[in-house]
């Protein structure tokens, strides 16, 4: 499974290359295919795709609503006209927001995914601690993590931003080889 999601600078963020399909699409299909692209890259890392919504209260294009696995959008850079105006550089700003708000997701499920696996928590209990749709919980319960590794240790960082508190449930004995031996090395260093 791929480590993250990212926006890999391909085709215009705000619709195809080619100018004359670009000016007939409509903010919604501009919208529509920036979801597309930025759900390709979350189904390939196993996470439950996300739906885009228009939305004129939100500012700064775009933010991740959690509890609904909506990315709520600003609706004006996606205007026909406002689009069109738009240079490369404003246009790749968009995008990169709008995978950036996609990626929330990814940090979300992955925080899930180490209730299911290291705490035990059904998709019941994680739906409701962390306020996420049950579907998402469903399939984090189905993928759970049940290793402490390297590579999920960000994980455990996200769930401290969000809900505080120090959540390491791995002790030396349960984590891989690579991990006791970084946690032995931090050690050397701080005696």
């Amino acid at each position: 499974m791929p480590e993250t999601i990212k926006n890999d600078g391909g085709a215009s963020p705000l619709g195809p290359e080619d100018v004359a399909t670009r000016r007939r699409m409509t903010a919604e299909q501009r919208v529509g295919a920036l979801e597309s692209a930025a759900n390709d890259e979350l189904t390939a890392a196993g996470v439950p795709s996300v739906r885009f919504r228009l939305d004129p209260a939100t500012a700064r294009y775009a933010r991740f609503d959690a509890a609904t696995w909506v990315a709520l959008v600003e609706p004006s850079p996606f205007d026909p006209a406002t689009a069109e105006a738009l240079t490369e550089d404003e246009r790749g700003r968009v995008a990169g927001t709008i995978y950036h708000e996609a990626r929330h997701a990814e940090q979300w499920f992955e925080i899930a995914r180490l209730l299911a696996g290291l705490h035990g928590f059904d998709a019941a209990r994680i739906a409701e601690e962390m306020t996420i749709p049950e579907h998402v919980a469903e399939a984090a319960a189905a993928d759970p993590t049940t290793r402490c590794t390297l590579n999920n240790g960000r994980a455990f960082a996200w769930y401290e931003s969000v809900y505080g508190g120090d959540f390491r449930p791995c002790t030396e004995d349960s984590a891989d080889p690579p991990r006791r031996a970084v946690g032995s090395a931090a050690g050397d260093l701080t005696a």
